[in-house]
Protein backbone atom coordinates (compact mmCIF):
# COMPACT_ATOMS: atom_id res chain seq x y z
CA UNK A 1 0.00 0.00 0.00
CA UNK A 2 2.83 2.01 0.90
CA UNK A 3 4.95 1.36 -2.14
CA UNK A 4 1.55 2.10 -4.46
CA UNK A 5 0.92 5.50 -2.61
CA UNK A 6 4.34 6.47 -3.55
CA UNK A 7 3.84 5.41 -6.86
CA UNK A 8 1.23 7.80 -6.89
CA UNK A 9 2.91 10.45 -5.27
CA UNK A 10 5.71 10.45 -7.94
CA UNK A 11 3.28 10.31 -10.88
CA UNK A 12 1.96 13.67 -9.59
CA UNK A 13 5.31 15.19 -9.43
CA UNK A 14 5.99 14.12 -12.81
CA UNK A 15 2.43 15.53 -14.12
CA UNK A 16 2.65 18.92 -12.15
CA UNK A 17 6.47 19.07 -13.29
CA UNK A 18 4.92 18.92 -17.26
CA UNK A 19 2.50 21.80 -16.48
CA UNK A 20 4.59 24.50 -14.24
CA UNK A 21 1.41 26.88 -14.49
CA UNK A 22 -1.27 23.84 -13.44
CA UNK A 23 -0.29 24.75 -9.72
CA UNK A 24 0.28 28.23 -9.62
CA UNK A 25 -1.12 31.69 -10.82
CA UNK A 26 -0.74 32.70 -14.54
CA UNK A 27 2.30 34.69 -14.98
CA UNK A 28 1.75 38.92 -15.41
CA UNK A 29 1.67 40.07 -19.20
CA UNK A 30 4.05 42.65 -19.54
CA UNK A 31 3.72 44.24 -23.31
CA UNK A 32 6.02 47.13 -23.95
CA UNK A 33 4.11 49.71 -25.44
CA UNK A 34 6.60 49.90 -28.52
CA UNK A 35 5.44 46.42 -29.53
CA UNK A 36 2.03 48.12 -30.26
CA UNK A 37 0.83 48.58 -33.65
CA UNK A 38 -0.54 51.90 -34.83
CA UNK A 39 -4.09 52.24 -34.98
CA UNK A 40 -4.88 54.74 -37.67
CA UNK A 41 -2.91 56.24 -40.50
CA UNK A 42 -2.85 59.93 -38.30
CA UNK A 43 -0.87 57.70 -36.13
CA UNK A 44 1.17 56.41 -38.41
CA UNK A 45 2.12 60.11 -39.77
CA UNK A 46 3.02 61.20 -36.66
CA UNK A 47 4.78 58.06 -34.66
CA UNK A 48 7.16 58.64 -32.39
CA UNK A 49 8.69 55.47 -30.91
CA UNK A 50 11.93 55.70 -28.95
CA UNK A 51 13.47 52.48 -29.66
CA UNK A 52 16.12 52.48 -27.38
CA UNK A 53 14.15 54.20 -25.00
CA UNK A 54 11.53 51.58 -25.48
CA UNK A 55 9.01 54.01 -24.94
CA UNK A 56 5.63 55.15 -27.24
CA UNK A 57 5.85 59.20 -26.66
CA UNK A 58 3.68 62.23 -27.25
CA UNK A 59 5.89 65.51 -27.26
CA UNK A 60 5.15 68.57 -28.58
CA UNK A 61 2.44 70.93 -29.59
CA UNK A 62 -0.48 70.29 -32.04
CA UNK A 63 0.04 66.72 -33.09
CA UNK A 64 -3.04 64.08 -33.40
CA UNK A 65 -3.72 61.95 -30.91
CA UNK A 66 -2.39 58.62 -31.36
CA UNK A 67 -3.60 55.11 -30.90
CA UNK A 68 -2.23 51.41 -30.77
CA UNK A 69 -3.53 48.18 -30.24
CA UNK A 70 -2.05 44.93 -29.15
CA UNK A 71 -3.88 41.43 -29.61
CA UNK A 72 -3.43 39.89 -25.95
CA UNK A 73 -3.08 35.76 -26.51
CA UNK A 74 -3.78 32.90 -23.91
CA UNK A 75 -0.16 32.46 -22.43
CA UNK A 76 -1.76 29.31 -20.30
CA UNK A 77 -2.16 26.25 -22.12
CA UNK A 78 -3.69 24.60 -19.49
CA UNK A 79 -6.68 26.94 -18.40
CA UNK A 80 -9.00 28.80 -20.50
CA UNK A 81 -9.25 31.64 -17.51
CA UNK A 82 -5.99 32.81 -16.22
CA UNK A 83 -5.64 34.12 -12.57
CA UNK A 84 -5.37 38.30 -14.09
CA UNK A 85 -7.71 40.06 -12.41
CA UNK A 86 -6.02 43.44 -12.63
CA UNK A 87 -4.61 46.37 -15.54
CA UNK A 88 -1.50 48.29 -15.19
CA UNK A 89 0.04 50.91 -17.25
CA UNK A 90 3.29 52.29 -16.38
CA UNK A 91 3.69 55.74 -17.48
CA UNK A 92 5.30 59.22 -17.45
CA UNK A 93 3.23 62.35 -17.74
CA UNK A 94 4.86 65.51 -16.76
CA UNK A 95 2.31 68.11 -17.77
CA UNK A 96 -0.41 69.69 -15.60
CA UNK A 97 -3.33 67.55 -16.81
CA UNK A 98 -4.74 64.21 -16.17
CA UNK A 99 -5.49 62.00 -18.50
CA UNK A 100 -3.28 61.97 -21.36
CA UNK A 101 -2.86 58.38 -21.45
CA UNK A 102 -5.73 56.13 -21.67
CA UNK A 103 -5.50 52.21 -21.56
CA UNK A 104 -8.79 50.45 -22.37
CA UNK A 105 -9.20 46.25 -21.93
CA UNK A 106 -11.31 44.81 -24.35
CA UNK A 107 -13.08 41.68 -24.75
CA UNK A 108 -15.12 41.03 -28.16
CA UNK A 109 -17.51 38.07 -27.38
CA UNK A 110 -16.96 34.64 -29.76
CA UNK A 111 -20.54 33.66 -29.07
CA UNK A 112 -19.57 29.71 -27.98
CA UNK A 113 -22.31 29.77 -25.24
CA UNK A 114 -25.78 30.28 -26.09
CA UNK A 115 -25.72 32.34 -22.88
CA UNK A 116 -22.76 34.93 -24.10
CA UNK A 117 -23.69 38.35 -25.83
CA UNK A 118 -23.88 37.97 -29.48
CA UNK A 119 -21.18 37.22 -31.75
CA UNK A 120 -18.61 40.09 -32.26
CA UNK A 121 -20.49 41.70 -28.90
CA UNK A 122 -17.29 44.42 -27.91
CA UNK A 123 -16.96 45.79 -24.24
CA UNK A 124 -14.65 47.25 -21.98
CA UNK A 125 -13.12 44.74 -19.24
CA UNK A 126 -11.18 47.45 -17.59
CA UNK A 127 -9.82 51.50 -17.87
CA UNK A 128 -6.88 53.16 -16.57
CA UNK A 129 -6.11 56.64 -17.31
CA UNK A 130 -2.24 58.93 -16.42
CA UNK A 131 -2.33 61.19 -13.78
CA UNK A 132 0.33 64.10 -14.05
CA UNK A 133 3.14 64.25 -11.98
CA UNK A 134 6.98 63.03 -12.02
CA UNK A 135 9.25 60.70 -13.00
CA UNK A 136 7.76 57.25 -13.93
CA UNK A 137 4.54 56.07 -12.44
CA UNK A 138 1.73 53.66 -12.12
CA UNK A 139 -1.99 53.16 -12.85
CA UNK A 140 -4.25 50.17 -12.66
CA UNK A 141 -7.82 49.25 -12.22
CA UNK A 142 -9.69 45.85 -11.28
CA UNK A 143 -11.68 43.86 -14.01
CA UNK A 144 -15.01 44.12 -14.52
CA UNK A 145 -15.51 40.52 -15.39
CA UNK A 146 -12.82 37.23 -15.51
CA UNK A 147 -11.05 36.70 -18.56
CA UNK A 148 -12.12 33.73 -20.79
CA UNK A 149 -10.46 32.83 -23.46
CA UNK A 150 -12.65 30.01 -25.09
CA UNK A 151 -15.14 32.85 -25.07
CA UNK A 152 -13.54 36.05 -25.85
CA UNK A 153 -10.66 37.48 -27.80
CA UNK A 154 -8.73 40.60 -26.11
CA UNK A 155 -6.67 43.14 -26.76
CA UNK A 156 -5.78 46.56 -25.42
CA UNK A 157 -5.83 50.17 -26.71
CA UNK A 158 -3.03 52.56 -25.83
CA UNK A 159 -4.35 56.42 -26.38
CA UNK A 160 -2.62 59.60 -26.04
CA UNK A 161 -3.74 62.36 -26.21
CA UNK A 162 -3.02 65.45 -28.61
CA UNK A 163 -1.02 68.30 -26.05
CA UNK A 164 -2.10 71.16 -27.93
CA UNK A 165 -0.29 74.30 -26.61
CA UNK A 166 1.69 73.01 -24.19
CA UNK A 167 5.30 73.49 -24.41
CA UNK A 168 7.38 71.68 -23.60
CA UNK A 169 5.00 68.58 -22.26
CA UNK A 170 6.33 65.09 -22.46
CA UNK A 171 3.98 61.57 -21.68
CA UNK A 172 5.71 58.23 -22.78
CA UNK A 173 3.65 55.02 -22.37
CA UNK A 174 6.45 52.65 -20.94
CA UNK A 175 4.62 49.26 -19.98
CA UNK A 176 1.22 47.67 -20.49
CA UNK A 177 -0.01 45.10 -18.34
CA UNK A 178 -2.14 42.26 -16.69
CA UNK A 179 -1.66 40.94 -13.11
CA UNK A 180 -2.69 39.15 -10.43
Amino acid sequence: MKRLALVGLSMLAAALAAFPHAASATSDLAVPAVVCVPGNTQTMNAENKPLTAGVVRQMGRNTPPRSYYCPIFNPDLTAAQPSWHTLRLTYADNTAAKGNITLRLFAKSRAKVVTDPPLGTTFVVAQVASQAGVGVREVSAPFSAALDFDRYSYWFVLDLAALTGTVGAQVDAHELQLTD
